[in-house]
């Protein structure tokens, strides 16, 4: 061979092993920018996807620190969006209570007036008997009958004396005195017993008269008029319950008498005692806590509802949230006049008849008794976003 030709072939040898050099050095670059994380996509046969040769794993497999890292990225946006709705779905001073335990919607959920101290608790929309399976004697709970609610908020516990005045400045004659002495009033039973309730209404409550030291703040608020419950819960952009809610509200389960179940022990609520208690003091499991958390529903003090009384009503309630008879409907009770609904036993009550929560009572507005107090309802519109907001 002659030596231009030899020399001509060693110089393209030498070149093609320079581009070879180049090409597998671009390669190599490429392969590890992808494993460090390059934000471009991987499609399928590319690095970490289908088929690719995805480094340390499994052809598409993922580390299961990036996945949860990923899934705690992708929750951010929604939990700020449902913060976000939430906030803007319930009045200002009301927030989310430091000791809420349940979701958005749930029975339970609750919400704190920071304030006076108020909690609520949601109840959430159903359907439901109102009345008892079997009537009592006097007739006024029949016939049982179904009805829907809407979703709405009751209150935790009965409005205390603390938060009575945190709101309204002072608290009702009736609290100023001692409540050990209120035993031996006498005591406003079922609406069977219209005559005892009558007495009582007519009355000049000369058993309120006794004073001697005001109870503690957690204690239940009483001495309050029908139109004194209203006008503090109208005071906060609430309401009183109606008693298809309050009875919805104060069940363990469908059909159940009490709070606790459908057997009646002394020792799950307050009765039979010289005064009311502490609010939320047998709350605990199987005691005085209904299915949607509310305390003090059987027993402490009797609690004033929205609807005026009709003896008859159930048999003529309409089958949607009922609000009870105008006034105009209301029942006349000897010697009192057309009453308002009250509901619940209290401390002064000792027969298991009237804990139950299909016990109706039947009180003139205008009483004030050391055994009637009152539990808040609201219409609170409760949101959630359908889609998380935009990050």
């Amino acid at each position: 061979m002659r030596p231009a030709l030899l020399v001509g072939c060693l110089l393209a040898a030498l070149l093609m092993t320079v581009v070879l050099i180049g090409c597998g050095g671009k390669g190599e670059e490429a392969e590890t920018a992808d494993s460090q994380g390059s934000p471009m996509a991987k499609g399928p046969g590319g690095a970490g996807g289908p088929g690719g040769p995805g480094a340390g794993g499994p052809a598409g497999a993922v580390p299961p620190q990036a996945e949860e890292e990923a899934a705690d990225e992708a929750a951010k946006p929604a939990r700020s969006a449902v913060t976000e709705v939430w906030a803007e779905a319930i009045p200002p001073g009301w927030v989310v209570s430091p000791d809420n335990a349940k979701h958005i919607g749930e029975a339970g959920y609750r919400i704190l007036h920071e304030a006076s101290g108020i909690e609520m608790v949601y109840v959430p929309a159903g359907t439901t008997t109102i009345g008892p399976a079997e009537p009592t004697g006097n007739g006024d709970d029949a016939p049982a009958h179904r009805v829907a609610l809407g979703g709405f908020w009751i209150g935790l516990s009965e409005v205390t004396v603390g938060q009575w005045r945190a709101v309204m400045g002072s608290v009702p004659d009736g609290n100023e005195r001692s409540t050990s002495a209120a035993a031996t009033q006498e005591v406003a039973g079922d609406a069977g017993d219209q005559g005892a309730q009558g007495a009582q209404g007519a009355g000049d409550n000369e058993d309120a008269a006794a004073a001697t030291t005001a109870p503690p703040d957690e204690f239940p608020v009483v001495g309050v008029t029908w139109a004194d419950a209203r006008r503090f819960c109208e005071t906060l952009s609430m309401r009183l319950p109606t008693e298809a809610e309050w009875e919805y509200a104060a069940r363990w389960a469908e059909g159940s008498k009490y709070p606790w179940g459908n057997a009646w022990n002394a020792g799950k609520c307050v009765c039979g005692a010289g005064g009311p208690n502490a609010v939320g003091q047998l709350a605990g499991a199987g005691q005085d806590v209904s299915w949607c958390g509310a305390v003090d529903m059987a027993g402490n003090v009797r609690e004033w509802c929205a609807d005026w009384y009709g003896a008859d009503y159930y048999a003529r309630s309409p089958v949607t949230a009922p609000t009870g008879p105008d006034e105009q409907g209301a029942t006349s009770v000897p010697f009192v006049g057309k009453c308002r609904v009250v509901r619940g036993g209290s401390y002064m009550e000792f027969s298991p008849e009237l804990f139950r929560r299909q016990a109706r009572g039947a009180v003139s507005p205008d009483y004030r008794g050391l055994n009637i107090g009152l539990r808040c309802a609201a219409d609170f519109v409760l949101m959630q976003a359908a889609e998380p907001a935009a990050s």
